[in-house]
């Protein structure tokens, strides 16, 4: 029989690491054939040792649509699965040409602000949203943000997030051994007070026009957190930065004056390994952010200065989850009452305990594209 073909174009880590697992589970169907494009080699497809193609494979240096039709007649797909990029077209580019012939295709969208990406183009005429036929998403309240955003219900699969599926599996076998190996493998001795930072490349995105400016970068809120540290004044602190792929380490790292005893910076580490051998998780409106939170951490969203109107963008400050602070002013006290009120931090722990996973998101969407399919 002649096998289904599906074409997987994900070029951005959130995307990459929230569709990994379904990928590896496509790949093992002797009945479907998955190919996976992406524009830039991807250290996290290296790193979870999924093989994919570059353009350069097909001789494109830069991809428009009529190199995106190449790519299409010569590969001839079923479906079409994307992620979604804030940098790239590569996901815009199929899902058009996908629509042009008759092709199925589905994105998935891990985070809430659809906002932030636009499914849009200027260079195709007419210039209209790239809108895939069917958008995975994680959640209720993902989905009536999507139906907020034009889509249909129809259109909308909840699936949950994948890359939770093995979350639950991480946090139960994390025991006082992996705690003291964490620490020893990043130079952080047992009894210190690690806060960890999960830093983004905001400062860098806003510089390539993709992003538009908040009224904060990773640089201003690492300054605002070491001042509120400092004054703090807390014994055998230690301040982890965990860096963005995308980042630039010299510019984030500017953001220091040298006011705390012990800063580290670290960009390839296991993230939830840190996080569960941290005592405080903070960053801006990074999805890690929200994995801290199933991992059972208290989690301060940082966004000094946002600007007004401007929306907070992490979905579990919204359901009172984790803690945002919006003012420089009340960074030190806020991070005060997280760190020592013990009757606050058990109400955060409440709040986390509603919190379910069922391990089987990556199981919905590999069966969401059999049923596309017909496999």
């Amino acid at each position: 029989f002649m096998k289904k073909k599906d074409i997987e174009t994900l070029n951005d880590p959130g995307s990459v690491n929230a569709l990994s697992s379904s990928l590896i589970k496509l790949r093992e169907d002797f009945k479907l054939e998955s190919l996976i494009l992406s524009e830039s080699p991807q250290k996290v497809f290296d790193d979870k040792n999924i093989a994919y193609k570059t353009l350069q494979q097909y001789d494109i240096k830069d991809l428009d649509p009529e190199s995106t039709e190449y790519i299409f007649k010569k590969e001839n797909p079923d479906l079409v699965l994307t992620g979604v990029s804030v940098n790239s077209n590569i996901e815009r580019y199929f899902i058009y040409i996908a629509r042009t012939n008759n092709i199925l295709s589905i994105s998935m969208f891990e985070g809430y602000t659809f906002s932030t990406v636009r499914f849009k183009d200027e260079q195709i005429n007419p210039r209209f949203r790239f809108r895939p036929d069917f958008l995975l998403v994680l959640d209720k309240i993902a989905e009536e943000i999507m139906m907020k955003e034009g889509f249909k219900e129809e259109q909308l699969i909840i699936t949950g997030h994948p890359a939770y599926d093995d979350l639950l599996k991480v946090k139960q076998s994390f025991n006082e051994q992996d705690f003291l190996k964490v620490r020893t493998d990043l130079g952080i001795e047992q009894d210190s007070y690690l806060t960890t930072f999960l830093s983004q490349p905001l400062l860098e995105d806003m510089q390539a026009g993709s992003l538009k400016d908040f009224g904060y970068t990773q640089v201003s809120v690492l300054s605002d957190l070491e001042s509120a540290l400092q004054s703090l004044d807390i014994q055998n602190l230690t301040l982890l930065v965990k860096i963005h792929d995308r980042e630039r380490e010299e510019s984030t790292k500017s953001a220091f004056k040298g006011k705390l005893r012990k800063v580290l910076f670290d960009r390839k580490y296991d993230t939830r390994l840190a996080i569960l051998a941290s005592d405080l998780i903070t960053g801006m409106v990074t999805n890690a952010l929200i994995e801290a939170v199933y991992l059972d951490k208290d989690v301060v969203s940082l966004q000094p200065g946002l600007f007004e109107g401007y929306e907070d963008r992490l979905i579990t400050n919204k359901l009172g989850l984790s803690i945002p602070v919006y003012k420089k002013d009340d960074i030190m006290r806020i991070l005060k009452k997280v760190m020592h009120d013990e009757r606050f931090k058990e109400e955060l722990r409440q709040r986390r305990s509603k919190l379910s996973l069922d391990g089987k998101a990556t199981e919905r969407v590999v069966n969401f594209v059999y049923k596309l399919l017909n496999v």
